[in-house]
């Protein structure tokens, strides 16, 4: 296990130990990845952000089609970074592995909505504490 994966696990398990647990528990900060040596730091990939846009006329919205599709491709050191890259855009939960968007419908009655999928660039899936994370920090049900 490399050594900031064993920091994210000695967290996990020093938390499960404490009477508290936080959301945040196991998800790496900036400030974490600089109180580790830059050779361990150099080993932290971060965390993939892809962003499927896909606009609907107020027909297609109907029919489940979509007119436009777009993909854009984003990397992050961190969750919170890749948060506050999202800004103020609303999401309605998780589908899957991938966070659902908040249709917006223009005057026009055309519908744009936004899906995200989250991964970490080291192919381990997102734990539950980032996951928790996540969902806090979007305001999520």
């Amino acid at each position: 296990m490399d050594p900031l994966a064993a920091k994210v696990a000695g967290r996990c398990a020093a938390a499960e130990e404490a009477e508290e647990r936080s959301t945040a528990d196991g998800v790496l900060f900036e400030s974490d990845l600089l109180e580790v040596p830059a050779e361990e730091r150099a080993t932290w990939k971060g965390y993939r952000l892809t962003e499927r846009h896909a606009e609907y006329t107020p027909e297609l919205w109907e029919e489940g089609d979509t007119d436009k599709r777009r993909t854009d491709r984003h990397q992050f050191r961190t969750l919170d970074a890749l948060v506050k890259h999202l800004g103020d855009q609303k999401f309605v939960g998780w589908l899957e592995s991938m966070l659902e968007g908040k249709p917006k419908k223009d005057r026009k009655g055309t519908v744009t909505q936004l899906h995200c999928e989250v991964e970490r660039q080291d192919g381990r899936p997102l734990s539950r504490e980032e996951r928790e994370f996540l969902s806090s920090r979007l305001k999520l049900r």
